[in-house]
């Protein structure tokens, strides 16, 4: 099964994630979307891979790190396993 993005790339397009969540959108929410995708696309390549998404994230401020339910780590590994079965679920649905 591949991983991410259509291409097999590892990575997954603004164009690819806009058409598979929301499909056609007006012009300012799609403004919001691209400014979003440009702060999480640090390298500038047009695409969100998990180490753009991982570098960004800070789970210190989980409410479950706060409350000292959940360790960073903890928190951490839970977003990494959602954001990748996002990215596989995108996949499917770009298949």
């Amino acid at each position: 099964m591949k991983l991410f993005g259509a291409e097999s790339d590892g990575a997954i397009s603004s164009e690819e994630l806009v058409q598979t969540m929301v499909g056609e959108m007006d012009n300012d929410r799609a403004e919001l979307v691209q400014k979003v995708f440009t702060k999480i696309d640090s390298d500038n390549d047009e695409k969100i891979t998990i180490q753009e998404m991982k570098e960004l994230f800070n789970p210190s401020e989980s409410p479950d790190v706060i409350t000292k339910k959940k360790t960073e780590k903890q928190v951490l590994a839970q977003f990494l396993d959602t954001a990748e079965a996002f990215f596989s679920m995108i996949v499917l649905l770009l298949l």
